[in-house]
């Protein structure tokens, strides 16, 4: 099974994209012409996409694109992001202050994110140390930083 991992969460080894805003390595990410996201390392190279079918579920693909994650939203607005079998790895929900709470599938605080007044989103591990960021750069991909 494939690791990849939100740069925030470590704890979901073999999660598949799991708690996915963006997978390990990824040093950006834009939209392409068919409304997919494109993941690129930090050279350029495609390491993974994402794509929403007719359901609106998301389809996390690796490099060969070949599915290694799902995420869909329930209708209580919880995420659920689930493995290629369909075994659910995580979930994220927004609490009243903004926050994203992420966390495993046992229900445990994984992580956190939230957009602070510089547009900056601030990923947080369990314990509230800082972990990643994402911001929008000037051609409009999201840059992601590890920390």
């Amino acid at each position: 099974m494939k690791k990849i991992l939100l740069c925030v969460v470590t704890v979901l080894a073999g999660a598949g994209f799991a708690q996915a805003q963006f997978p390990a390595g990824a040093a950006s990410s834009e939209v392409d012409s068919n409304g997919t996201t494109v993941y690129r390392d930090a050279n350029g190279i495609l390491i993974g996409t994402a794509d929403v079918d007719s359901n609106g579920t998301i389809n996390y693909r690796d490099a060969h694109g070949i599915l290694i994650g799902t995420a869909n939203v329930d209708s209580n607005g919880t995420t659920n992001y689930r493995d290629a079998n369909g075994i659910l790895t995580g979930t994220a929900n927004v609490d009243s202050n903004g926050t994203t709470n992420y966390r495993d599938a046992h229900g445990i605080l994984s992580g956190t994110a939230d957009v602070d007044s510089n547009g900056t989103t601030n990923y947080r591990d369990a314990n509230g140390i800082l972990s990643g960021t994402a911001d929008v750069d000037s051609n409009g991909r999201t840059v992601y930083r590890n920390e």
